[in-house]
């Protein structure tokens, strides 16, 4: 699967470089493929061209969580939670990217859906 989405992202990036879509769904495929570098690259692009899109910061979440960065995982996620409202709670269930960081604290809130009780960070990107 991920072999099939980095060649899919590919050939929409060669026709269309500015598909952002393609570029942030793709970096989770580089980075599962072991593309760490390709894959920061495309996130951080991904986040500075759409910084409040709330799929954009859902995807990052899940890309920062597979790749170890809880902080970075849980920023992502509450600023998608107060951009978007709400999450889907099955997907915060059910979504394997998000294993890495169910223990926490601050996950446990956002899946109570008590908007009150996040702090919003921002989304950073790893250098």
């Amino acid at each position: 699967a991920s072999r099939e989405g980095v060649d899919k992202a590919r050939a929409i990036l060669e026709f269309k470089p500015d598909d952002n879509r393609a570029l942030n769904l793709g970096a989770t495929a580089w980075l599962r493929l072991g593309e760490r570098e390709l894959a920061d690259r495309s996130m951080k692009v991904s986040l500075e061209r759409v910084p409040d899109d709330p799929i954009v910061l859902y995807n990052a979440a899940c890309y920062y969580a597979i790749s170890g960065h809880r902080e970075q995982a849980l920023d992502c996620l509450e600023k998608c939670f107060l951009k978007a409202g709400t999450i889907n709670p099955d997907w915060l269930k059910n979504d394997s990217d998000l294993d890495n960081i169910r223990d926490s604290g601050r996950f446990v809130r956002i899946m109570s859906g008590a908007p009150e009780s996040l702090q919003i960070r921002g989304c950073s990107t790893i250098d």
